[in-house]
């Protein structure tokens, strides 16, 4: 790969937790091996390969993640499709790890139901929320890591996410 990375990609891992929830497991699992791992959702993709990962790193930040889009019927403070990290944010992982609360959450044939609402403290997403401002995260502008091909902005990635964005991605892929 462009700028000698490792690439791994998971189709199951060792834990039973919801889809949503290993992010941030898998992240600081591979941090024991790399000094720095970026996240990246299945709905996404590289926009610009000329960007390295850490040159995105603000120094003495944890984390490097981007605004969840504006377009969104109820936009979040950030959205987890794509970050950055590196060992510094072990304690920041840690402490979103232990936000998980595995009774809010519920397995049947696979498929994983939330008794919390959409992106919220249920959620990794809303999880991660309550801790940015107790830790040094550098949150990008949405269009960084969350694009999308017809924003007329230039980012890192195009994350395809929500309705609207699995049409867009439907869109793309055609071309």
């Amino acid at each position: 790969m462009k700028h000698n990375y490792d690439y791994i990609c998971y189709d199951t891992y060792a834990l039973s937790i919801p889809p949503y929830w290993l992010k941030p497991f898998i992240v600081r699992d591979r941090l024991r091996d790399y000094e720095c791992v970026m996240f990246i959702d299945s709905d996404a993709s590289f926009e610009n390969m000329d960007i390295r990962m850490e040159d995105t790193l603000v120094p003495g930040s944890v984390m490097s993640i981007s605004a969840d889009k504006p377009q969104h019927r109820i936009p979040a403070r950030i959205n987890t499709g794509v970050f950055i990290v590196t060992k510094d944010s072990l304690p920041l992982l840690d402490a979103w790890i232990a936000l998980y609360n595995p009774s809010a959450w519920t397995e049947r044939d696979g498929m994983w139901k939330c008794s919390g609402k959409w992106a919220g403290i249920d959620y990794e997403q809303g999880a991660l929320c309550t801790l940015l401002d107790k830790y040094n995260v550098n949150i990008k502008p949405w269009y960084f890591m969350n694009n999308h091909p017809k924003s007329g902005h230039n980012g890192f990635c195009w994350h395809f996410c929500g309705a609207v964005g699995k049409r867009m991605l439907g869109i793309h892929i055609k071309k």
